[in-house]
Order: C-alpha cells, then structure tokens, then sequence
C-alpha cells in the first residue's frame, strides 16, 4: 500500500487535541452567556406582569366590576384575584402609582369597567438592564419599553 492510502483518517493524537479544545470551549462559554441569560430573565419577568395587568384590565370590562392589581414594593410581589407574582431576588420593582395605601411601599392599579385605569408606572431593573411599564390612565392600555439602567 502507498503512503497517500494508509494516511487518509485523523491520528489519536488529532482527536485528543480536538476533544481537549472542545472541552475547553464548553467549560469557557457559560460565564460569558450570563448577562444575556439575566436579561431574558427580566424580560420575561416584565412580560408575565404586563400580561396580568392586561388580564385585569379585560375582566374589568368583561365583568364590568372595577380590577385591583395591588403591589407590594417590600416583598417584590404583585398580585391580582388569586394569582400572586413573586419577582426573583435579583429585580428590583420601582411603582409610581396614583392609588396608594396606607402602607408606605404598597399601592394599587385600579383597572374600571370603562378600560380606563388609575394610571402609573412600574420599573424592573437589575444589575444590567431595566424595563419600563406605562399604565395609560386615560385609555388603561398597557406599555412595555426597554430603559436605560439606573
């Protein structure tokens, strides 16, 4: 047999040093993908919120009986009927709300039966990333928007 046939496949030595490499690779990777996985965090945070406060603004028209969404800055917790949101550890709420409680940190958005709401803002923030969300008092429609971190 000639040289050029028996030399057509990768040694071992080839292989090791792939597999070494790629392993390498994997290992390297992950810390590097954290702060986006953080920032899809927060999104989807941001999103499941905006999704209960459109649920509460369409029961009160539904329903024609006026919707609390009630907020709880201390506990990071913001709840609607019996559905409770618990934020991660890692976001910060900032509510700017019209209806306020008694308690210091704790408010409410008031969604009427006319899809008009109380109004107000809330801020998600993190380490990197922040997302506004605009309660329109008038109209009660319900605005998602990506902010520059504070």
């Amino acid at each position: 047999m000639s040289r050029s046939a028996i030399a057509k496949g990768f040694t071992l030595i080839e292989l090791l040093v792939v597999m070494t490499l790629m392993v390498m690779l994997m290992t390297l990777l992950p810390p590097l993908f954290r702060p986006v996985m953080e920032h899809h965090s927060l999104y989807a945070e941001s999103q499941r919120l905006v999704l209960l406060m459109r649920q509460a603004r369409n029961e009160a028209m539904l329903t024609q009986q006026t919707q609390y969404v009630e907020l709880n800055v201390t506990n990071q917790q913001i709840a609607h009927n019996n559905q409770r949101m618990q934020l991660a550890a890692s976001t910060n709420l900032d509510a700017y709300v019209a209806d306020r409680t008694n308690a210091k940190n704790q408010g409410s958005i008031v969604f009427y039966a006319d899809g008009s709401s109380s109004g107000g803002q809330l801020v998600l923030t993190d380490k990197h990333y922040a997302y506004g969300i605009d309660v329109n008092w008038v109209t009660g429609q319900i605005q998602l928007s990506k902010q520059l971190p504070m």
